[in-house]
């Protein structure tokens, strides 16, 4: 493991720039939330470290990796080692918690032993291990499809941690659930953060969510990072810089976000 280290990071889609010269270095261990408005490039941020989106310009280097210049086997390798969660879940929904679990292992067995269910001891003792973790093992013969989104989501952050992954970027992950659910799924990052010294990455669209989970907070506004500190400093003035572009009740719903969650302790 190692730090992530973002230098100079761009991305444009017909001549239009969706991430200017971002410069990043995220520690081993921490927990990062991004924040902005919706086109702000949190997404595409995210897409680029993983590459699912292939950089403009600039780098991405995790420990001694150059991941922009991984191609064929190495790519395939960094995409095992850097678990994506997505706000849609991405689960088959016909096949079984299970199997859809056991995906995760595709990187390192193949595809083969997963489409015809060959699945080794080690493997399903893993998956049930991940999703007694996240107290889904009670469902793991049950279509995906039958879950609450909620459900699903635990479902594919069980999947991702046997990936093994040595990161974590999540986009968006609570962004369709319902606040108990929410709950339940950002504790169980906090918790893979925390336990297992992963570092997570994590797009949120709720200023009270990042002060209450991250331990810093990365605010963006323009394809630019407007705002790099503590969750503590997310005041007033910080989310005027990540907001400022936006309509004048977008500033005022985040700041009073944040004043309610001060309030609250």
């Amino acid at each position: 493991m190692g730090d992530l280290v973002i230098a100079g990071l761009s991305k444009s889609f017909g001549g239009k720039c969706a991430v200017a010269g971002i410069d990043l270095n995220i520690p081993k261990g921490q927990m990062v939330g991004v924040i902005g408005r919706s086109g702000a490039g949190k997404s595409t941020l995210l897409r680029m470290i993983n590459r699912l989106t292939e950089p403009t310009t600039g780098s991405v280097a995790f420990g001694s990796r150059d991941i922009t210049r991984l191609e064929g086997a190495a790519l395939r390798q960094w995409r095992a080692d850097c678990g994506m969660i997505f706000q849609q879940f991405n689960l088959v929904g016909r096949l079984d918690v299970l199997t859809n679990v056991l995906l995760g292992r595709a990187s390192q067995g193949g595809l083969l032993p997963l489409i015809f269910k060959h699945f080794g001891m080690r493997e399903r003792v893993l998956a049930v291990k991940a999703l007694d973790r996240l107290d889904m093992a009670h469902v793991w013969t049950q279509r995906a499809d039958s879950l609450s989104g909620g459900q699903q989501q635990r479902v594919a952050i069980a999947r991702t941690l046997l990936q093994e992954p040595k990161l974590v970027l999540a986009d968006e992950p609570i962004a369709s659930l319902d606040p108990k659910s929410a709950t339940v799924v950002m504790d169980a990052l906090r918790s893979i953060n925390r336990e297992d010294g992963i570092t997570v990455l994590c797009n949120l669209h709720t200023i009270d969510t990042a002060r209450r989970y991250c331990d810093r907070v990365i605010g963006m506004a323009n394809g630019r990072i407007v705002f790099d500190g503590p969750a503590t400093a997310l005041d007033r003035a910080a989310l005027r810089l990540i907001y400022a572009g936006g309509e004048e009740h977008d500033v005022n719903e985040a700041v009073t976000s944040v004043d309610i969650q001060a309030a609250s302790g």
